[in-house]
């Protein structure tokens, strides 16, 4: 009886870390989010070394991904910069759809393409607030 109730813990146990990891992992599906800000999409799709934009910057990212990015990028488009002019907003973030655009009809030059229009730093020293 002793040995049945530890058998039923631990599967009660698996249960358990199964059902969480499967939650975890459908919260962490960035393709289903909708982002409410620019912050969301830089930190659901750029943020680290291997993150979905960098992946895709290096030839690893899936079709789905590249849809992801193309849809997030269009909604930053829509978004007022948050530091800088408006014009050079417009030019990168145009410049990212492009790309990504590309990226995703399998055109030869994409892959440049979007490698210069996700250059972090060059958007960052124009449009992202000092304080962040």
């Amino acid at each position: 009886m002793k040995h049945l109730k530890t058998i039923l813990t631990a599967v009660a146990g698996a249960v358990l870390i199964t059902g969480s990891m499967a939650s975890l992992t459908a919260a962490d599906d960035v393709s289903k989010k909708d982002p409410k800000d620019i912050h969301d999409v830089m930190e659901w799709t750029h943020k680290g070394r291997e993150s979905m934009a960098a992946r895709v910057r290096d030839g690893k990212g899936s079709k789905d991904e590249i849809a992801t990015l193309l849809r997030f990028y269009k909604f930053m488009a829509t978004q007022k910069a948050p530091e800088g002019d408006a014009a050079s907003w417009k030019e990168k973030t145009t410049a990212l759809i492009a790309a990504t655009e590309k990226l995703q009809k399998g055109d030869a030059s994409a892959a440049e393409l979007y490698k210069t229009a996700v250059n972090c730093k060059a958007c960052h020293d124009v449009h992202k607030p000092k304080d962040e």
